[in-house]
């Protein structure tokens, strides 16, 4: 439920933050001094991913272990990634060309044996596929489910608190959000968490209600809602309503205003698009705050530090504007719209350190024109 309130904080005019920086030989401690108010300018360098011939879904993950970043793909019949030579140039790299219209893929030590496994979604077959890694990158593929129709969204967490990492996935023809038990030996099991949540496009694992298990964070596009799934400490479910508004189109949980609880993040693509987020106030209770009212096209939403300054800082793409924005937190509420680029239709907003300097370099993709592109942070 959404309320309005006025109430004012009075806050530090300077914030000291500590935090450790962890590289793939070596922890650097590094103090922040932040001082409210005192924006920090970030600047940002595109370099386009040589590969594929359309771009589909990107995520990224040290695939092979080597203590660098690797960036994943899908799109057409083919799941790919893009190997990290650990000085910035990435070489492409074919997974699989066995699977129609591939759309997502994620990864994940699915068997707990030390190396990376994989997860991926398609549209046409409507397909679940996981990716058995030997330890060297080679795959063996076995089908979850084909009947999950158009598969979206698709992210991992151990749901049920066993240690094994499960499948969350959602079916947008369906209506449907899902997780797949995993029971070992690339075994899983479909447990239905709802079948109304209407294109169903986005569904994040996290304990948003802070009781020990972990609930999902949700968001269907039409006719456009955020709920989140209150898990009862077994196998079921219940849902709760947070914002209801045609076209929302994307959802990130975080604690933005550092209070200490998850708040909510997201965009709407309808009209002139906006971005926002909502605060949690109380129980079930929030505020919306506009970020935006004016970003067309807007279409996906997350949230990071990535000035690292000690708060959170709330990013999105817009195809139609073509930018790639964050607005930086500068606290009391205060937000300031930074431009990591205005000539990109991008369809996605992704962060890691993709180049080994501590910094949070940017990852996008657009489809018209089809390219995957990583914007390295320069500052």
């Amino acid at each position: 439920m959404i309320t309005q309130n006025n109430k004012k904080w009075i806050r530090y005019a300077i914030l000291f933050t500590s935090i450790i920086i962890i590289t793939s030989a070596v922890v650097i401690p590094v103090v922040f001094i932040k001082l409210r108010n005192k924006s920090i300018e970030l600047s940002f360098i595109k370099h386009t991913l040589l590969g594929p011939a359309h771009a589909g879904g990107i995520s990224y993950t040290d695939l092979d272990l080597d203590g660098d970043i690797d960036v994943l793909g899908a799109s057409d019949n083919e799941f790919y990634w893009w190997e990290n030579s650990g000085n910035g140039s990435f070489s492409y790299q074919i997974i699989s060309t066995a699977y129609a219209r591939s759309s997502k893929l994620e990864a994940a030590d699915l068997d707990l044996d030390g190396d990376v496994d994989l997860v991926g979604g398609t549209l046409d077959n409507n397909e679940i596929i996981v990716f058995q890694n030997n330890g060297t990158q080679v795959f063996t593929p076995s089908v979850v489910t084909d009947s999950f129709n158009i598969t979206l969204g698709i992210n991992l967490g151990d749901v049920n608190g066993d240690t094994f990492v499960d499948i969350i996935a959602c079916s947008h023809l369906d209506n449907k959000i899902s997780w797949f038990e995993n029971m070992h030996n690339f075994t899983f099991i479909g447990r239905i968490v709802c079948s109304d949540l209407g294109e169903a496009i986005l569904s994040y694992p996290i304990d948003f209600d802070d009781d020990g298990d972990i609930d999902l964070v949700s968001v269907g596009i039409n006719p456009g809602e955020i709920c989140w799934f209150k898990k009862n400490g077994t196998e079921n479910f219940t849902k709760i309503t947070v914002y209801s508004a045609y076209s929302v189109h994307s959802v990130y949980p975080a604690d933005i205003d550092s209070d200490g609880d998850i708040d909510i993040a997201s965009c709407n693509i309808d009209g002139l698009g906006s971005v926002f987020w909502l605060e949690k106030i109380g129980v079930n209770q929030y505020t919306q705050h506009n970020l935006t009212t004016n970003f067309e096209g807007a279409n996906y939403v997350t949230c990071a530090d990535i000035d690292l300054d000690g708060d959170i800082d709330i990013l999105s793409s817009a195809a139609d504007s073509r930018q790639l924005v964050y607005w930086e937190n500068l606290g009391e509420y205060n937000f300031v719209k930074k431009i990591i680029t205005a000539d990109f239709p991008g369809v996605g907003i992704f962060l890691a350190d993709l180049d080994g300097d501590t910094d949070i370099d940017v990852l996008s993709l657009s489809h018209h024109p089809s390219e995957y592109v990583w914007f390295e942070n320069a500052s």
